[in-house]
């Protein structure tokens, strides 16, 4: 099923592991860094929210700044160094190990996260600044349009256009749908779905559109 069962375990075997230890005054510090990690992780993320201008984030307090969440986080962090520096260190190498297990194993599924809106405001300011520069020969990449259909269905033509431009300037893998937008929903979103471009690792963009001829479109 969708339960974490993985995570049950691994809470179950700290839990247990610290009632093993059985003094409160041993666990206490760990429990607590544990806990400011935690609302350090909680600030920043409202930090990097706000900062990404996420359409999906509209805090609704009235005195909220996203200032004021990195400060509270960055106090959390202090606040850890000063009760006990290594369990702090402690703390810090078990979120990043945490961290670093979700990033290698890559799971398919979308959070819709801050990053990614990070990532697109990023690319658009900088072909804001390329729109903004004129062409030069020396910095000269091609731009080709390939009227491939779906990906999957001419991966030849697709691979020759890419060892033209040779992984370094930009491919489009033109599909046009004849009829109207109504009657290609189901076309449209089963061609959205093709995965031949992700598991090929090919560096190319699918584009859809929707036309009363091959020409038009």
């Amino acid at each position: 099923g969708t339960e974490p069962v993985r995570g049950y375990i691994l809470t179950y075997v700290v839990a247990i592991a610290f009632i093993v230890i059985g003094k409160l005054d041993a666990i206490a510090p760990i429990i607590s860094n544990f806990f400011l990690m935690s609302y350090a992780l909680i600030n920043f993320s409202c930090f990097n929210a706000s900062l990404a201008q996420s359409p999906g984030w509209r805090p609704a307090f009235k005195y909220y700044n996203m200032w004021v969440a990195l400060i509270g986080s960055l106090l959390c962090l202090a606040i850890m160094f000063i009760m006990n520096w290594w369990t702090a260190l402690l703390t810090i190498a078990v979120v990043a190990a945490l961290v670093a297990y979700v990033v290698y194993k890559k799971p398919n599924v979308n959070w819709g996260s801050s990053s990614s809106a990070l990532l697109y405001i990023g690319t658009l300011r900088s072909l804001y600044k390329l729109q903004a520069t004129e062409d030069h020969v020396k910095n000269f990449r091609p731009q080709i349009l390939v009227l491939s259909g779906l990906p999957s269905s001419r991966p030849g033509l697709v691979n020759f256009a890419l060892q033209i431009c040779h992984n370094a300037g930009a491919v489009v893998c033109g599909q046009v749908l004849l009829g109207t937008f109504e009657s290609n929903r189901t076309v449209r979103e089963a061609s959205k779905r093709d995965t031949f471009i992700k598991s090929a690792k090919i560096k190319a963009f699918h584009s859809i559109v929707t036309a009363p001829s091959l020409r038009h479109g």
